[in-house]
């Protein structure tokens, strides 16, 4: 529990080990309570009540030091219960809607706002052909709009597919029929349980980009949960999926 205190501490106070420079950065007030809190915390025993005490201190202090930390506070907290939520989910046929009505969940809460609507299960005229979710590229940050000249990204396509066995090319040839449309673009996401075991997808991946210029993104539940804290933290998740796009483009 002292752990804990002392990180969640140290993660919020950049200026614990600087006590010279605490009233330069904030109020008198302010300067000491912190000063007291990190003198607590040098005391090499603790006992519970003596945490407690500090805990206290601390969940009155960083509202005050941190304007934004209730903010963050409970976008941690949501953030925290979607990815308990992904862990509960398993794969195979049992929990694929399940798995299918979680990505639409975790859909609006990475990119909404920001784009303005997640577009379920959208069916070309003829009913055959069905995407699990796209989504308009209407945003105007710099990465979405890079992505829309490049690769012709006028929509952003998402599949989901829940398997519990191994991957195979035809999972990510679905999404590549769906991305040779003109009326769509040429980038989406497919969205899988474990990437580590299955290389036929990366194999599936590069060959895609080769022959028809299309990139196609494999989020696994690692990723997914990367995607989910930055989005809680820094209040998007692009700079992530910038990164895979550019890991993916390093290593083609």
């Amino acid at each position: 529990m002292k752990r804990h205190i002392i990180k969640q501490f140290r993660s919020t106070c950049f200026i614990l080990d600087k006590s010279d420079s605490l009233m330069n950065i904030y109020d008198i007030e302010i300067a000491k309570r912190i000063e007291d809190i990190r003198n607590d915390l040098r005391k090499t025993k603790i006992g519970i009540d003596a945490l407690a005490n500090i805990h206290g201190k601390l969940s009155e202090l960083l509202p005050d030091m941190i304007p934004e930390f209730i903010e963050i506070s409970k976008n941690e907290e949501f953030a925290l219960s979607l990815t308990n939520e992904l862990g509960s989910i398993k794969p195979g046929k049992q929990d694929w809607t399940k798995y299918e009505k979680y990505c639409i969940k975790v859909l609006n809460y990475l990119f909404i706002p920001g784009f303005r609507k997640v577009y379920v299960q959208a069916k070309t005229y003829d009913g055959y052909e069905r995407r699990d979710a796209i989504i308009p590229n209407n945003s105007n940050t710099k990465f979405w709009h890079d992505v829309k000249n490049e690769l012709n990204a006028k929509n952003i396509v998402f599949e989901f597919k829940n398997l519990a066995n191994s991957y195979t090319k035809n999972e990510l040839n679905q999404l590549r029929i769906y991305l040779s449309k003109p009326t769509i673009g040429k980038f989406g996401f497919l969205f899988v349980r474990d990437m580590e075991s299955n290389k036929n997808l990366s194999h599936a991946q590069r060959d895609t980009y080769g022959q028809s210029g299309i990139l196609i993104l494999i989020i696994d539940d690692k990723l997914l949960t990367k995607l989910i804290l930055s989005r809680a933290y820094l209040g998007n998740c692009d700079d992530v999926i910038a990164n895979e796009k550019i890991k993916f483009e390093i290593n083609y």
